[in-house]
């Protein structure tokens, strides 16, 4: 078994077991995203100039550092700093809801 296919279906073994707040969670990837994540590793793999911060115009906020992990761009947030693309500062109060 290629060692894409074998992360995704450890992951799915993963998340079969999942529980939030005491509920199960059930839900399976069904086959067209399983293709979709397991196509987009494949493109990274086979070209090692492969960019997913270049090719998404991802850009990491706050000093953040992009990088392509299996395929998809991860921003690495600089110290005091969290979010999909390093958007929060952990010492400011986030904006209230709906606002």
């Amino acid at each position: 078994m290629e060692p894409a296919r074998l992360a995704l279906l450890l992951l799915v073994v993963c998340v079969a077991g999942l529980v939030v707040n005491g509920a199960p969670q059930n839900r399976l990837l069904d086959n067209e995203t399983q293709n979709k994540a397991l196509s987009k590793r494949s493109d990274a793999d086979n070209n090692p100039g492969y960019d997913a911060c270049k090719i998404g115009n991802v850009k990491c906020l706050n000093g953040g550092t992009c990088y392509t992990i299996y395929g998809s761009p991860d921003c690495r947030c600089a110290y005091g700093y969290f979010g999909s693309r390093c958007q929060f500062n952990r010492n400011q109060r986030p904006p209230p809801r709906g606002k």
